[in-house]
């Protein structure tokens, strides 16, 4: 199956049978290379595997949802990370 019919990747559960989560149709994990990642417009990190490679989602994916706060530092505005510390600005600032 191709990335974008079936995009799911969890390297602990490489299949997914439909009655086994109520779906429509069962889930067979892909492997996360480039070309997946290029293919998606979207990952979704829900998972805090050590498996992945966080920096090869963030460089080969257009947009990053990471629920997991699992990518670090300046990872560029094309990741939104849930759970992240908010950068507040300092009351010297906000009051200029």
């Amino acid at each position: 199956m191709s990335p974008l019919t079936n995009p799911l990747s969890d390297p602990h559960v490489p299949f997914l049978r439909a009655e086994l989560w109520d779906g429509p149709h069962a889930l067979e994990s892909l492997t996360l290379d480039r070309e997946a990642l290029e293919a998606c417009d979207c990952a979704v990190i829900i998972t805090d595997h050590r498996a992945f490679d966080y920096e090869l989602i963030a460089y080969h994916c257009r947009n990053v949802v990471d629920t997991r706060n699992a990518l670090q530092g300046n990872v560029g505005s094309h990741v939104v990370r849930l759970g992240a510390p908010m950068r507040v600005r300092s009351l010297s600032a906000a009051a200029a």
